[in-house]
């Protein structure tokens, strides 16, 4: 069975790709939903080989080592304000 987390993410991912396809951005969606593929594939090996989420890798890292989470959120949301300020400009 399947986890109504996973499809309510695939689902918001999906409409990411679509909404990057009919606004003419082809290269873009095609580029997330490659991102996409690869992270669902590691998803599932780190589910199959340790029964832990990428979600769950993180939150143990941010109780152990709050400043290096916090080192990678950083870099996540920086991230996508350059990927903002990229499409906008």
């Amino acid at each position: 069975m399947v986890n109504k987390d996973v499809v309510i993410i695939a689902g918001l991912f999906g409409m990411l790709v679509v909404g990057f396809w009919v606004a003419g951005l082809i290269w873009w969606s095609l580029f997330f939903l490659v991102v996409g593929m690869a992270l669902a594939g590691f998803e599932g090996y780190l589910w199959v080989r340790r029964r832990e989420t990428l979600s769950g890798q993180f939150w143990q890292l941010w109780k152990e080592k709050p400043c290096y989470a916090l080192v990678l959120w950083l870099m996540l949301v920086a991230g996508f304000v350059y990927l903002l300020l990229h499409l906008k400009g």
